[in-house]
């Protein structure tokens, strides 16, 4: 079982990875599913944590749910956390 902590890391290196900032973004359902099934309903919560923490920025809501960004002006701090936490952080395409 996941901590909150890799949860997490493995949600921003999602985003970051996928270049969801600025104009870029990516849906609720489409974050999650990099999580294993049985955690989903826990990543969401701390997806939810995030956006509280200033991590990540909800982009807005689009017909097809809730898009969410990184917030570019945590850019450093994200990159560490992921270093800390996530295992396969050295596959970043943004270093």
């Amino acid at each position: 079982m996941a901590t909150d902590d890799q949860i997490l890391a493995r949600i921003l290196y999602k985003l970051l990875n996928n270049k969801c900032f600025s104009k870029g973004h990516m849906l609720e359902e489409r974050i999650v599913s990099s999580v294993p099934k049985h955690e989903r309903g826990r990543a969401k919560d701390i997806l939810k944590q995030a956006v509280r923490k200033g991590l990540i920025l909800v982009y807005g809501k689009t017909e097809h749910g809730i898009a969410y960004q990184l917030n570019i002006e945590k850019l450093e701090e994200i990159i560490e956390f992921i270093k800390i936490h996530y295992a396969h952080y050295d596959a970043l395409k943004i270093k």
